[in-house]
């Protein structure tokens, strides 16, 4: 009895239809199915049986001793012979005849003598498999579906405002209304799974809302679960209807000290030329002061000081007698005048507007720098994936993830500019803005683990397909997207992409009058000039 009855059959001729899959009830439920199509669409039909040598005697006892079967022309073959030599000795007739089927019954895979037989051009005719597998039930007939659900998916799937609880809102509710609107059906939604788990794979056993539907607890699930590898084992996975990853959203950084702007307009580089031009230039003076019979300056203490007047743009008291000083000090008083035209220029914009340190704009800078990364614990695949990834960056990463069990925690890490948050990139955008008032942040452009969203049905759902039609047509027709875009903007104003994008050019380019703040940097001038003076001052009182 513990054998499985699959139907494989196969029109040799110009068409072909095949179910291929074991079943998981009894024999005697399975030959009741067998019989029901044999006598129905496929009446006088002659039948070519594949019998593995496996099967328990009582279920060939079984099989055999249907009424069909003794009335209709029947072919037996045992599945324990080479297929190749057997197809080659059966007739066209058998073979190729225009209306046998070919059903097979095996406990043990019979792949492999199928694999043998040479069967060429075959072409699968849909038409006629519908034509004998005929839909009898085009709706439910006003079925009532369990959901498993967390109304916490925004903007998928969250709690309707000023509603009952457990009444659904967002893209899925959408998606659900219009399908029942087809298929005539109603539902019912989970406000939380009892475990508050998302859905994983732990120790052999599902949590969360997917745990509710393998232990047929619900019908399926609908919140926004990506394709993974043990998701597809062990549920029927329905067709995509929107992509997407996790997504990282992180505090702009605050603009540098104001103080610092007196430096900021030339880089590190252009400084280092500077100072390496001002001393070749003291040496050369100091060394033409020193060849000449009469020295102009009288030697190193007094030539620095003499060309580094040009430099604060500052006039010349006095002009060298010779002539290679005359022409020393023109070429540097014409470089001091175009360096500090420039200087003087670029500082005014840097002390005007703000300067803001560079953002982290990919996940590999997000890993080499000092950043931490937050995310709640609620039983998704992500903590585990990143650590076990074969790439360096997700490890990198994963390694950086602190977990904590309440979303403020986890978003009042990212205010604090300590961390990255992570989240599912729609859910992210909306929560940290709306929910919690976090509206100093930008996202990654990157996204983590993107991939395609789908519901989660039971494994061996016979009716599924039905909701993969119309799901498929929701998702071609544009009205997934204009959902997405439609339910978002209900949070975040209409048109926020713009708005989000002209918001941060403002930041950037942001015109306000001076301040005593942006004076700062002067006055950090200023003393350093004054230190510089009592410097010099003390060192002329000691050597004189």
């Amino acid at each position: 009895m513990a054998a499985s009855v699959a139907l494989f059959m196969v029109l040799l001729t110009q068409s072909v239809v095949g179910v291929f899959r074991k079943q998981t009830s009894d024999v005697p439920s399975s030959l009741r199915v067998l019989e029901e199509v044999l006598r129905g669409p496929l009446t006088g039909w002659g039948v070519v049986l594949y019998l593995d040598p496996d099967l328990d005697v009582q279920v060939l006892h079984q099989l055999l001793a249907l009424p069909v079967l003794q009335d209709s022309p029947c072919v037996l073959v045992d599945l324990d012979h080479a297929g190749d030599l057997w197809s080659s000795d059966q007739p066209d007739s058998i073979l190729r005849g225009d209306t046998f089927i070919h059903i097979v019954v095996f406990k043990e895979d019979p792949r492999p003598f199928f694999d043998a037989v040479s069967i060429q051009n075959l072409e699968l005719n849909n038409l006629l498999l519908n034509n004998i597998f005929i839909d009898r039930f085009p709706s439910f007939e006003g079925y009532e579906f369990h959901l498993a659900t967390w109304l916490d998916d925004l903007p998928f799937l969250y709690q309707k405002e000023n509603a009952s609880a457990g009444t659904g809102d967002g893209i899925t509710v959408k998606m659900l209304d219009a399908i029942t609107e087809v298929l005539d059906f109603n539902y019912t939604l989970t406000v939380e799974p009892p475990d508050g788990a998302w859905g994983s794979l732990v120790n052999g056993s599902w949590t969360g809302m997917l745990g509710m539907v393998h232990r047929h607890e619900k019908n399926f699930a609908v919140n926004t679960l990506p394709f993974t590898a043990d998701r597809i084992k062990d549920f029927d996975v329905g067709v995509w209807y929107w992509r997407e990853g996790f997504g990282l959203s992180m505090k702009n950084p605050p603009p540098l000290a104001k103080w610092r702007a007196t430096y900021y307009p030339f880089m590190s580089s252009v400084w280092l030329c500077v100072g390496l031009t001002f001393a070749i230039a003291v040496l050369n003076m100091t060394v033409q002061d020193w060849l000449q019979p009469e020295p102009f300056l009288g030697g190193l203490g007094r030539t620095w000081l003499y060309l580094l007047r040009a430099v604060v743009n500052h006039s010349l008291p006095v002009l060298p007698t010779a002539q290679w000083q005359r022409v020393l000090v023109g070429v540097w008083w014409v470089y001091c005048f175009i360096l500090t035209t420039a200087y003087t220029a670029n500082l005014i914009a840097f002390l005007t507007i703000p300067v803001f340190p560079e953002r982290i704009q990919t996940l590999e800078e997000l890993a080499q720098s000092d950043y931490r990364v937050s995310m709640q614990d609620y039983g998704t695949f992500v903590p585990a994936a990143l650590v076990a990834s074969d790439s360096l960056v997700y490890r990198t990463i994963g390694q950086k993830l602190d977990l904590s069990l309440l979303y403020k925690d986890v978003v009042q890490l990212m205010a604090d500019g300590t961390h990255a948050y992570m989240e599912l990139y729609s859910y992210n955008r909306i929560v940290a803005k709306t929910v919690y008032k976090v509206n100093n942040t930008y996202m990654l452009k990157e996204q983590l683990y993107s991939s395609y969203l789908a519901w989660h049905f039971q494994k061996n759902t016979a009716w599924k397909y039905k909701f993969d039609q119309n799901i498929r047509r929701l998702a071609e027709a544009g009205l997934v997207r204009h959902w997405h875009k439609e339910t978002t903007e209900d949070f975040l104003g209409q048109d926020y992409e713009r708005r989000e994008h002209l918001a941060a050019k403002e930041q950037l380019d942001n015109k306000q009058p001076l301040s005593l703040q942006h004076l700062q940097g002067v006055f950090f001038i200023l003393l350093l000039s004054w230190a510089a003076s009592v410097v010099v001052f003390i060192i002329e009182l000691v050597l004189l």
